[in-house]
């Protein structure tokens, strides 16, 4: 059964609220949420440098009942939440950055200087681009940084991954080849 094929039964089984007795299949994924210091840079940054569609430009939302989406948020946050930006874009394939400013409170700035390797929680991106030098030079121009030298991962093959850091401390992976070859 394709995943297709697996969705659209979890769709039907679920309107029928049997949604419990679906076999486990892998799921599409969506999109990944990150919280940024100053989310017009960052959607500026990811569109120019990484090529990625603004879906929703930033948008002020205040966590209250008076809006559908205040009234969401108030639901979905601690009651200490009281407004935030965000923001939605796509990459090439289709998989969504949900960007989030935190205004009240603030987002705290991570420490950029430094590659977090251990830190618990989301690790890294990655992006797709055949020509991994070119992009790099670009995220540096920009003021990324190149955390590793390009590496083949299997000898033999067209088949290389380099770690940088975006300009918000973000560690963003290039591979050459997609992510399921």
């Amino acid at each position: 059964m394709s995943n297709d094929d697996c969705w659209e039964y979890f769709v039907r089984s679920s309107s029928r609220g049997t949604s419990e007795q679906v076999t486990t299949y892998a799921r599409p994924m969506n999109h990944v949420g990150i919280s940024v210091t100053d989310i017009d840079a960052v959607l500026a940054w990811y569109r120019d440098v990484l090529g990625f569609t603004v879906l929703v430009a930033p948008v002020e939302i205040v966590v209250n009942n008076s809006t559908s989406m205040g009234s969401l948020l108030s639901q979905m946050y601690p009651p200490e939440m009281k407004r935030v930006k965000m923001a939605h874009i796509t990459s090439g394939n289709g998989v969504g950055l949900e960007l989030f400013q935190f205004i009240d409170p603030p987002t705290r700035r991570p420490n950029t200087t430094s590659f977090e390797y251990s830190r618990a929680g989301l690790f890294h991106i990655c992006v797709t681009d055949p020509e991994p030098e070119i992009l790099i030079r670009r995220i540096v121009a920009t003021g990324g940084k190149q955390l590793s030298p390009v590496l083949t991962v299997f000898s033999g093959e067209i088949y290389q991954a380099v770690y940088c850091l975006d300009p918000f401390g973000n560690v963003v992976e290039i591979m050459t080849t997609s992510y399921e070859r």
